[in-house]
């Protein structure tokens, strides 16, 4: 029945078809922009799209803050754990596994035209690919002035525009709404994007193409400096327009808060023990995840918050959640004695409870969460032993004689000897554990620290392992919990790429393995118009569609060849013809996506995707 009535729909609408639009995608980058700055400056053409449009001022990027591992998660749709980048040298780079977008596209429909046009070279020298233009320009307006040029000799379909004035900016005076020369440099680059889109509109053929126009930026920054974990440096934005989107603004959903028990350490001499065990022995090649919350206001020096080891030396075995010497943001470290790895977190010195994680995948990666954010990553293949052989610390390091004691708030501890995943990791940061966890039967210490009086807090796993609390912490009761905010709906970076991919209907195979999903289904279950070389009235109708052993090829002028490529852009069949209406025989092919093209006598050419069963 499918067959019949996708034949009947192709028939029906041929004299519609040529009023499909053309699909046309802008992607727009702002280098180094913070939301809370588009926010503060006088901005007419971006809240003109965020007024049309969907936007969120609140989406997600992991450390490291830098162009060129932000610009890479952007234009491929992995993070740097699978494309490589990790600083501006762009060394290791994996782009052959994990390209560019635009790669994706010319596979899907080789006759697509690709544009970018960078006032950041290194983003065209190092991260484009498949790509039909490419520019780089020394200034603001000359990347809007460049992409009118373009316009007068080709039909781009799929573009990137790089803006790199406002990274200027900050490093130079300092990123933040505080800063009015910051504010100045946003201004600028809004008004080359008022350009911008004054020549997409201006375009003869507007009328009928579909746009969708996306801008964000590679990272915040902080003072005059990105590249750390911070909430300024990590926070980007996102604004879409087009394609069916919805107006709206996209916010964390936040929930009530959870009233418990906590405990308070007073950064002097207090802390709490729990005795080591062979459960807590990871040696070679345990996974494991240790979980707790915390609220402070500062410390000194960098006390453990939680850890097994000899904190005196970062090489010495075992693991540490801790704050860093700053006073203001924490950090990891891991090592067997000889070789140590160590990732930085984000800001926890505002007196907000923060939900902290550090997972470990011996074979693979080391992970960090912060309120159930992955916030960075770096390799654990390389540690061996790690089993110091100590207690385990709260408050204090496994020795229990560290110099720095943590002044704050610990709550909810968790020992799993798993590395959980990063979704479970989310989903259980902001609630109690109960046997409903998808990981329950790997929960080896479990402190919920809800007894409210006395020198011991209970282990609630089956290890029964309970802490004793040391120089009387005192007794919270009750504590106002930490906030739930539920972040699943947030953009990510990593979802601007496979969103571009899907706005031009495009497959998105699980082989890939990106990180990022689309973040709208768009219509692809109608006929549409993905690319048209020259403006032109000979459209073609193909059907049926999907198809087995024949299709049915139909013009209003006299086709004089036709050819059909696969993904790859490789020819398959090409065929002379003198009608309008002409059979292609398919029996050969295999199962799969494939275009064909149309040539009239006039040399226009119409290109329509089609698939094999």
């Amino acid at each position: 029945m499918r067959h019949i009535c996708t034949l009947i729909l192709a028939l029906c609408s041929a004299s519609m078809v040529s009023a499909q639009p053309v699909k046309k995608l802008l992607l727009m980058g702002i280098d180094g922009c913070r939301p809370d700055g588009i926010v503060a400056a006088n901005t007419p053409a971006l809240d003109s799209l965020m007024a049309h449009g969907t936007y969120c001022l609140e989406t997600i990027h992991i450390a490291p803050t830098i162009s060129g591992p932000g610009w890479s998660s952007m234009l491929t749709g992995v993070w740097y754990t699978k494309h490589g980048v990790t600083d501006n040298t762009f060394n290791n780079s994996n782009y052959a596994q994990y390209p560019h977008f635009f790669v994706r596209l010319k596979q899907f429909d080789p006759t697509l035209y690709t544009a970018s046009i960078s006032q950041w070279a290194p983003i065209n020298t190092n991260i484009v690919d498949s790509v039909n233009h490419t520019a780089n320009t020394t200034s603001t307006f000359a990347v809007a002035d460049s992409l009118e040029a373009l316009f007068a000799v080709a039909d781009p379909d799929a573009i990137f525009l790089h803006f790199d004035d406002v990274d200027h900016a900050g490093h130079a005076t300092g990123y933040g709404p505080q800063n009015p020369d910051y504010l100045a440099a946003i201004e600028h680059v809004d008004s080359a994007i008022a350009q911008v889109i004054a020549a997409v509109e201006a375009r003869p053929t507007y009328t009928n193409e579909e746009w969708l126009i996306m801008v964000s930026t590679d990272h915040g920054g902080i003072g005059t400096g990105h590249g750390g974990n911070s909430e300024e440096e990590r926070t980007i934005f996102l604004i879409m327009k087009g394609g069916g989107l919805p107006v709206q603004e996209i916010i964390p959903t936040t929930t009530s808060s959870i009233s418990s028990t906590a405990l308070s350490f007073d950064g002097v001499n207090q802390y709490a023990s729990i005795p080591t065990v062979p459960a807590y022995n990871f040696g070679t090649a345990t996974d494991f995840t240790i979980e707790c919350r915390v609220l402070t206001s500062g410390w000194t020096g960098d006390p453990a918050i939680i850890s097994d080891k000899d904190w005196n030396s970062g090489l010495n075995k075992g693991f540490v959640i801790a704050g860093r010497t700053d006073g203001t943001t924490w950090k990891v470290n891991l090592a067997d004695g000889t070789t140590r790895i160590d990732i930085n977190g984000g800001t926890i010195n505002d007196n907000v409870l923060h939900h902290l994680t550090f997972s470990v995948q011996r074979t693979g990666l080391a992970k960090i969460f912060q309120d159930g954010v992955l916030i960075g990553s770096t390799s654990a293949a390389a540690i061996g032993d790690v089993f110091p052989n100590f207690p385990i610390g709260l408050a204090q390091d496994g020795t229990h004689a560290y110099p720095n004691f943590f002044n704050g708030i610990i709550d909810e501890v968790r020992i799993w000897n798993k590395a959980i995943a990063d979704s479970t990791v989310t989903d259980w940061s902001c609630q109690p554990v109960t046997a409903l966890h998808p990981d329950y039967a790997n929960l080896i210490g479990y402190w919920k620290i809800n007894e409210s009086v006395g020198t011991t807090t209970y282990d609630s796993s089956t290890t029964a392992n309970n802490a004793l609390l040391i120089n009387n912490p005192t007794w919270l009761t009750p504590f106002l919990g930490v906030q739930c905010q539920d972040d699943s709906n947030i953009p990510r970076m990593v979802d601007i790429a496979p969103t571009a991919l899907k706005f031009f209907c495009v497959p998105i195979d699980t082989a890939w393995h990106l990180d990022g999903h689309p973040l709208s289904t768009f219509d692809c279950d109608t006929p549409l118009t993905i690319h048209s070389t020259i403006p032109t009235t000979n459209d073609i109708v193909v059907y049926p569609n999907p198809a087995n052993d024949n299709l049915t090829v139909t013009a209003n002028s006299i086709i004089k060849e036709i050819s059909v490529y696969n993904t790859l852009g490789q020819l398959i069949i090409r065929q002379n013809c003198n009608n309008n209406k002409n059979e292609v025989n398919i029996t050969q092919l295999q199962p799969g996506i494939y275009f064909i093209t149309a040539t009239d006598e006039a040399n226009r050419k119409t290109t329509k995707r089609f698939i094999k069963e």
